[in-house]
């Protein structure tokens, strides 16, 4: 056997699984790391993140919220319109199993940044209808909008062009800035918008890196018992650190947190993993192929002759 045949096996067995029956997977945290937290955190309000969480739910299945009474003559698929004595909030629908095509659409123009303005408002992320439902009923109360993903970096677009619009956004989406909108705030502040991320959210994780808006990166939020229990039967398919923190539901009734440092620990400890599978797709066809031709082969051709 050759040298360069040596050298992939050794690369390919550094990245392997020994062999044997698998260990048992770990709960995904132990009971020190979870602590108790006052539902309503320091300047954390509760109520937008419920609003922008109704959103996702179809016209018929929304309902009011403390003082905030639902108007579904107001509201769409795509934005959901509530009432209090003092205001009007608007939640705005994020990325949806219903509307999968047009929003993931919607999300790569959002991950492009400044590029989007390149297309046409019709053919791209809507806001103008947004703005329109806005400017009708502001004539009446003050607006808050609220969203949550790809709506929250809606809300947000609409929020640096008013700064009369107080916002609330959810884990938004941020790729690549949008420039004028990166300028703007980096000289108004843009005190109107409050961004809430959880700790280990990679949708917004890259823009908080670069953003010039107030960003609030807020612990998780301890998984029940059904749904840790539910999340660990797909765990070595889909680590749960990739979505848990990025779920409407971390941003509502938040009881029992963990540590800020939970997801960005996992993640960092699995990307050795990937990053093994990934080496193990690169050198483990080139490996069965030489082994094959230099050894599997030519014991079969003995053997073939040998009957």
């Amino acid at each position: 056997m050759d040298n360069e045949t040596i050298e992939l096996i050794k690369k390919y067995n550094k990245v392997q699984p020994s062999y044997g029956p698998e260990p048992p997977l770990p709960k995904i945290f132990t009971e020190e790391e979870i602590f108790e937290e006052p539902p309503q955190q320091e300047g954390y309000n509760e109520i937008y993140a419920r609003i922008a969480g109704e959103a996702y739910k179809p016209i018929s299945e929304r309902g009011d919220i403390d003082k905030y009474k639902y108007i579904p003559s107001e509201s769409t698929d795509e934005l959901a319109v509530f009432e209090s004595p003092k205001d009007y909030t608007i939640g705005i629908r994020g990325t949806s199993r219903e509307n999968i095509i047009p929003h993931t659409y919607q999300d790569i123009l959002v991950g492009a940044g400044s590029l989007t303005s390149l297309v046409p408002d019709q053919l791209g992320l809507g806001l103008k209808s947004i703005r329109k439902k806005v400017d009708k009923l502001k004539k009446n109360k003050p607006v808050i909008l609220s969203g949550h993903s790809l709506g929250g970096s809606k809300a947000s677009m609409l929020g640096v062009d008013d700064e009369k619009l107080q916002v609330y956004t959810y884990n938004k989406g941020d790729v690549l800035p949008f420039l004028s909108d990166t300028a703007k705030c980096s000289i108004t502040g843009c005190k109107n918008i409050k961004n809430y991320r959880i700790a280990g959210d990679i949708v917004s994780g890259l823009g908080s890196m670069y953003s010039t808006q107030n960003i609030e990166t807020i612990a998780p939020k301890q998984l029940t018992p059904e749904k840790e229990k539910l999340f660990s039967a797909t765990e070595n398919i889909v680590p749960k650190n990739l979505y848990i923190p990025h779920s409407m539901d971390q941003f509502i009734d938040r009881k029992k947190l963990y540590p800020k440092s939970t997801f960005p620990r996992k993640l960092y400890s699995q990307t050795g993993h990937y990053a093994g599978i990934g080496l193990g797709m690169v050198y483990g066809p080139q490996i069965l192929s030489k082994i094959g031709d230099k050894t599997i082969t030519p014991i079969l051709d003995t053997l073939i002759e040998a009957g």
